[in-house]
């Protein structure tokens, strides 16, 4: 098979158009996450923490594992955020009350504010689909989802807690059944994110 960036291949493969495309979205979204990380003295990684770490802490312990696990990076990697994360009062480790082997990471005050701060890199990108009928936009979202799950069963991405990849989620004739909430869901109910998440 022919390079999905060779122009003939484009321009006949429609496979290879959308994954152009999303490259390019990934790329502005990069892009717009390091115009304010330079402002902000943090890379790249660091930022990634302090947005993940600040809307997730309040439904998983997160750990310097599972930050790795996430981000598709190593835990040297991660590690090395952390502690500079750390050494600027961003960043605290919590002991587990169970197992005091086990800590977990948690955002200090000042931490939870420039997190706020830095995750306003998205607005600008996400507010380009208000032009969008909901129609157009749950269908998109139906797609990637699914298209996900495909990279999570070809073991290219960690599992995901999305609604595809989840054993209580039902496909029938009328749309989908989600057998946690016992209700059924629109495509645009689908979710990218679960705390009530269950791997197949």
């Amino acid at each position: 098979m022919k390079s999905v960036f060779d122009l003939t291949t484009q321009h006949t493969d429609v496979g290879s158009k959308i994954f152009v495309a999303i490259e390019r979205i990934a790329e502005v979204s990069r892009f717009a996450l390091w115009d304010i990380c330079k402002n902000k003295e943090l890379t790249h990684i660091q930022a990634n923490i302090l947005i993940y770490t600040r809307f997730h802490e309040k439904n998983e312990q997160i750990t310097i594992t599972s930050l790795a696990r996430h981000f598709m990076v190593t835990k040297a990697t991660v590690s090395d955020s952390v502690k500079t994360l750390q050494s600027k009062k961003m960043l605290k480790k919590a002991v587990n009350q169970k197992d005091k082997r086990i800590t977990f990471l948690a955002l200090t005050g000042n931490g939870k504010k420039l997190a706020d701060e830095v995750a306003l890199f998205a607005i600008p990108i996400h507010e380009q689909f208000d032009s969008f009928s909901e129609e157009k936009k749950a269908t998109i979202l139906e797609t990637l989802l699914f298209y996900l799950n495909r990279l999570q069963i070809k073991g290219m991405m960690p599992v995901q807690r999305m609604c595809p990849s989840c054993t209580y989620l039902c496909s029938r004739k009328s749309g989908y059944y989600c057998k946690f909430l016992k209700s059924n869901i629109a495509k645009s109910a689908l979710r990218i994110d679960c705390p009530e998440h269950l791997p197949l």
